[in-house]
């Protein structure tokens, strides 16, 4: 397996150790860009007292990428690295026992899953288990990260769906759609071909949509909130309307409605 090194500034000698121990295992020590970080089973960081902001990129990059880390610390280097959270749980290498240290590790990196591109997978064995939030906590930048994938938003069901029972507007003849808290009926512009229609039980205010049905017969609006019937001049086919429970405040429309049989509960037929 090969094992990306990545070592704070200053420890270049330091790292040979654990280089060596890998070696002996019959692992290969690389180190580089962060394509050969991506292309590597694990990494592996030495903290000591010197810059590790190179270390800090290289880790939430494999961080972000899943891949499996393990640590040592030369002078206590990790109590004022930054990186307390994202090495909480990841494998830390003994530097008194290198090599029975990435023993271990090893093992772990071999049994598990390969690493996948793209938002930060899962972490596992001995790799941190909670990386990619924990970096999110001490505000991780790295131009390296990749934000969230979003998922797209779901499709809207279209009025065919919710209202027409999945038939096209214009093969409509009859519909009903009472009691169902409609407050807007636009979508019945479509439906040009409807010649019965039940709109009761519902909130409806504006029935001007109404007005384009042409081959409209009968209407059922009752028990709205109806205050204004005039769009329903426009229906010349219209035989028969029922404007129950309604707050109509001009019925002087209903005058000009020659031959509709009108009901309203407050006025009779």
């Amino acid at each position: 397996m090969t094992v990306f090194i990545s070592a704070s500034k200053g420890c270049e000698a330091a790292a040979e150790k654990y280089i060596r121990a890998l070696e002996a295992m019959g692992h290969r020590a690389a180190g580089g860009s962060a394509k050969d970080l991506l292309a590597s089973d694990g990494l592996f960081v030495l903290l000591a007292d010197g810059d590790d902001s190179d270390v800090k990129a290289d880790l939430n990059l494999a961080l972000d990428r899943g891949l499996p880390v393990a640590f040592a610390e030369e002078s206590g280097a990790v109590k004022g690295s930054g990186l307390e959270l994202q090495l909480g749980l990841a494998k830390r290498i003994d530097p008194a026992s290198p090599q029975e240290g990435f023993g271990e590790w090893l093992e772990a990196v071999k049994k598990a899953p390969k690493k996948k591109q793209g938002g930060a997978g899962k972490i596992i064995a001995a790799v941190l288990a909670v990386a990619v939030i924990a970096g999110a906590a001490i505000g991780i930048g790295s131009a390296k990260n990749k934000a969230p994938e979003v998922a797209p938003p779901e499709p809207q069901p279209t009025a065919e769906e919710l209202y027409f029972g999945g038939q096209a507007a214009e093969e409509l003849v009859t519909l009903d759609l009472s009691g169902r808290d409609l407050t807007d009926i636009s979508f019945l512009s479509e439906a040009v071909n409807l010649e019965e229609l039940d709109l009761s039980g519902n909130l409806i205010e504006d029935i001007s949509p109404v007005a384009g049905l042409s081959k409209l017969r009968r209407l059922d609006i009752s028990y709205n909130k109806i205050s204004d019937i005039n769009p329903l001049l426009a229906v010349k086919s219209l035989e028969e309307l029922d404007i129950s429970g309604n707050d109509i405040e001009d019925l002087t429309a209903l005058d000009f409605m020659e031959g509709v049989t009108v009901i309203n509960e407050k006025t009779g037929e």
